[in-house]
């Protein structure tokens, strides 16, 4: 039974342009989108850098400008496809970035115990390569082609922003 959000029933660049609510060439300036932009143009991302928590550096945090809706509406469509390819998803075990988890749920499970491991992942998501993002659409049964095009319209530079 196909749900609204089915990318797998998406065949074809057009298709998913028009998923994405976007014309051709907004869809190819983004794809075409590089950390320097010209000078004179109007930036789709906005790069800002916001220090660690231990003080040590700072993340590289980029934030749509001209498509913030429809990457929002992205985010959600992606989140609705993935609940319904995925079981479970998330992962009960997961709270960063899930609505309605929060870090003190998180903590509950481990109050009381001897040891705690506390992991930052280094550049845990710019070490996501479009690549992979392509792979895991495609072995969720996206076409190749819109796997491809959606892997790039959702990186920067060849990796997942955070952000």
């Amino acid at each position: 039974m196909p749900f609204k959000y089915d990318l797998t029933q998406l065949k074809t660049r057009s298709q998913l342009i028009d998923f994405l609510g976007l014309d051709e060439e907004t869809f190819e300036q983004t794809l075409a989108f590089e950390e320097t932009p010209h000078p004179f143009s109007t930036p789709l991302f906005f790069r800002h850098e916001i220090p660690k928590r231990n003080g040590q550096g700072h993340r590289k945090v980029w934030e749509t400008f001209l498509l913030k809706s429809q990457y929002k509406a992205l985010a959600r469509r992606l989140t609705s496809f993935f609940s319904f390819k995925l079981t479970p998803f998330p992962h009960p075990r997961t709270f960063g970035y899930v609505g309605g988890r929060n870090i003190k749920e998180n903590a509950q499970d481990h109050c009381g115990h001897r040891h705690l491991l506390s992991v930052d992942l280094k550049d845990f998501f710019p070490s996501i390569s479009t690549q992979r993002i392509d792979d895991t659409f495609q072995t969720l049964g996206i076409e190749p082609t819109v796997a491809k095009a959606l892997g790039r319209f959702i990186t920067i530079s060849g990796t997942l922003p955070l952000g």
